[in-house]
């Protein structure tokens, strides 16, 4: 019984922590919210320079064919190994360089970059009411729209 309430007492002060620590993000200006995402930005760049490859193998779906892919058939000998046994960090393949976080931190990077031009061209330089929420809803209704191939 106690180590039930110990461990509702973790999480509950875990979800306050997390809580204060999005109430003090709310609280930063524009300008401070900018600052940190640099920050963050220079330590994931960092982190990624240090970072060194693995020698996993080729993801199924780069050699999947298009009935494959349309069937969703190329993941099943990794579900058929998950099926045998516990998956293993080797089991897992590399992900595709799109997704990378390296890939998608850059692609971010540029649409914001290109949005605070064009706000700023079209509100005299202004771009505190540019939102970021807005600028991604709008990527994701252009790629669904847009065909990539992989």
């Amino acid at each position: 019984m106690s180590f039930l309430f110990l461990s509702r007492f973790v999480v509950t002060i875990e979800k306050s922590l997390q809580y204060q620590n999005c109430r003090n993000i709310l609280n930063l200006s524009f300008h401070e919210k900018m600052a940190r995402l640099s920050e963050t930005h220079a330590t994931l760049r960092a982190n990624e320079e240090t970072n060194t490859a693995t020698s996993r193998t080729m993801t199924t779906y780069q050699s999947a064919s298009f009935l494959s892919r349309a069937l969703f058939l190329w993941p099943y000998p990794l579900l058929k190994i998950g099926l045998s046994r516990t998956i293993q960090e080797d089991d897992l393949p590399d992900i595709l360089e799109p997704e990378t976080s390296a890939a998608n931190l850059k692609h971010m990077d540029e649409l914001w970059k290109k949005a605070q031009l064009e706000y700023a061209s079209k509100h005299g330089g202004n771009t505190e009411q540019l939102s970021l929420h807005r600028i991604i809803v709008v990527d994701f209704l252009k790629d669904l729209w847009c065909v990539h191939d992989s």
